[in-house]
C-alpha cells in the first residue's frame, strides 16, 4: 500500500515536470520561431507582440493564465506589465490574470491596479479585482484607483457597477478622495445621467459651496447663468451666494446680476443685499441698478429700508434721483415705510415736487379723499392757492370745506 503511494506521488511530480517543461519548451520554441531577428540572442527579450502570441497560443491548448506567467517570469524575466498585456490579449478572464499578477509577482492592491490600468483594464475591471480578489471597500477601492490615475468618470463607474453606489454615495466618496466638484459633477452626469439640478442637490448635500457648483453646472452642464440662478435659488442658495459665485465664475457685472437674480426671482430686498456685500454698491447706486432690473419704486424702496437703513425722507429722494415719478415715490413711502398721507406730502415737497404733483401722487398712491389730501398739503406748508389748484386739478372741483380748512 505505501509503495503504491510512493509511485503515485513520483509519477504527479513527474507529471508536473514534464508540463513545466514543455511549456518552457514551447514558449522557447514561439520565441525562436516568431521573432528569429530580436531572439537569436539568448539575452533578449520576446517583444510585447511576441508574448501576445505566445499567450494566446498557450491559452488555446489549455494552460492558465498563471501558467504562462509563470513561464515568462522565469524563463525571460518579464515584467507584470507586459506579461498583464500579453495575457489581457490572449483573453484571459480579469480575475485570472489578477490571480497570476498576485501568485508570480506577488503584487499589492495599489500595483495591480496600476499594471491592469496600464494594461488597458477599465476601472470597471479593476474594481472587480480590488472588491473579488483583495474584499476591498468602495472607498478603500475608489483611493486606490484614483491613486494609480483614474478619472472620476471612471471611478463612478466602478462605484456604481461593481459596487452598485448610488449617485449621491458615489458623490461623497468621490469627495472623500479629492476629487474637484467639476469631476463629480461629470461622473454624475456620464455615469448617473443626473439632470443639473439633481446634481445640485447631491453637491450641495456633500459640502460643496455655491462657487464650486456654479463652475460645476457651467463646465460640465453648459447652463447658463439664467439658470443656474434658478437652479440654486430651489436649492435655498441666497442671492448673497449667488452674486458672489457670478462675480468670480463670470466676470459678472452688478448691473448683470441684478438683472439674472430678478429673473430668478428675488426680491429687491435680497437683491440690494447682494449689492451691498458683494460689490459694495451705495444706496443710490444700487437703487439705479435696482431700477435698471425692473424693480418698482416700492420694491427698491423696501431694499433702501432693510438693506441700507435709509430714512424715508433720504428713501424718497434717492427714488426721485434715480428717475421714479412721484407717484411711484409715493408708493414707496406707503409700502415700505407705512408713512401716512402727511407726512409722505412734507417727505414729497422737500425733494422738490409741486403741489400739483404732490396731490397726484397721494390720489394714486393713498386712494384718498381730496379733504384729506387737501389737509396734507396744508400741514406741509402749502398756502390756500396752492393747495385750491392741487385739488381742483387733480379732483376737477372743490367743495366749499376748502375755506374752513384756511379760517
Amino acid at each position: 500500500m505505501e509503495k503504491s503511494n510512493v509511485i503515485n506521488q513520483v509519477h504527479s511530480r513527474n507529471k508536473v515536470v514534464v508540463k513545466n517543461t514543455l511549456l518552457l519548451a514551447i514558449v522557447t520554441f514561439f520565441v525562436f520561431m516568431l521573432a528569429p531577428i530580436h531572439s537569436a540572442y539568448a539575452s533578449s527579450s520576446p517583444s510585447q507582440t511576441d508574448l501576445n502570441m505566445i499567450a494566446s497560443t498557450m491559452k488555446s491548448i489549455g494552460y492558465s493564465a498563471e501558467n504562462v506567467a509563470a513561464g515568462f517570469k522565469d524563463e525571460y524575466n518579464v515584467t507584470e506589465d507586459k506579461t498583464a498585456k500579453a495575457l489581457k490579449s490572449a483573453n484571459y478572464g480579469i480575475i485570472s490574470v489578477a490571480n497570476a499578477l498576485i501568485s508570480v509577482y506577488n503584487v499589492s492592491e495599489k500595483d495591480i491596479a496600476s499594471t491592469l490600468k496600464a494594461a488597458g483594464y477599465t476601472a470597471d475591471n479593476v474594481g472587480k479585482v480590488l472588491n473579488s480578489v483583495y474584499n476591498e471597500s468602495a472607498s478603500e477601492a475608489a483611493s486606490i484607483l484614483k491613486s494609480v490615475g483614474y478619472a472620476a468618470d471612471d471611478v463612478g463607474s466602478a462605484l456604481n457597477s461593481v459596487y452598485n453606489e448610488t449617485a449621491s454615495e458615489a458623490a461623497s466618496i468621490l469627495k472623500s478622495i479629492g476629487y474637484a466638484a467639476e469631476d463629480i459633477g461629470s461622473a454624475l452626469n456620464s455615469v448617473y445621467n443626473e439632470t443639473a439640478s439633481e446634481a445640485v442637490g447631491i453637491l450641495k448635500s456633500i459640502g460643496y459651496t455655491a462657487e464650486d457648483i456654479v463652475n460645476t453646472l457651467k463646465s460640465v452642464w453648459g447652463d447658463s447663468e439664467e439658470d443656474i440662478a434658478v437652479i440654486l435659488k430651489a436649492y435655498k442658495y441666497t442671492a448673497e451666494d449667488i452674486a458672489d459665485s457670478f462675480e468670480i465664475s463670470y466676470n459678472e457685472t452688478a448691473s448683470g446680476v441684478a438683472s439674472i437674480l430678478k429673473s430668478a426671482g428675488y426680491a429687491a430686498e435680497d437683491v440690494g443685499s447682494a449689492l451691498k456685500s458683494v460689490y459694495n454698491e451705495t444706496a443710490s447706486d444700487a437703487a439705479s441698478i435696482l431700477k435698471s432690473a425692473g424693480y418698482a419704486a416700492k420694491d427698491v424702496g423696501s431694499a433702501l429700508n432693510t438693506v441700507y437703513n435709509e430714512t424715508a425722507s433720504d428713501a424718497a429722494s434717492i427714488l426721485k434721483s434715480v428717475g421714479y415719478g412721484a407717484t411711484d415715490v409715493a408708493r414707496a413711502l406707503k409700502s415700505a415705510y407705512n408713512t401716512s398721507v402727511s407726512d409722505a406730502a412734507s417727505i414729497l415737497k422737500s425733494i422738490g415736487y409741486g403741489s400739483k404733483t404732490i396731490a397726484g401722487a397721494l390720489d394714486s398712491a393713498y386712494d384718498a379723499s381730496a379733504k384729506t389730501i387737501a389737509k396734507a398739503l396744508k400741514a406741509a406748508g402749502y398756502g390756500f392757492n396752492s393747495v385750491f389748484n392741487a385739488i381742483v386739478d387733480v379732483f376737477g372741483s372743490v367743495g366749499s370745506w376748502i375755506y374752513s380748512l384756511f379760517s
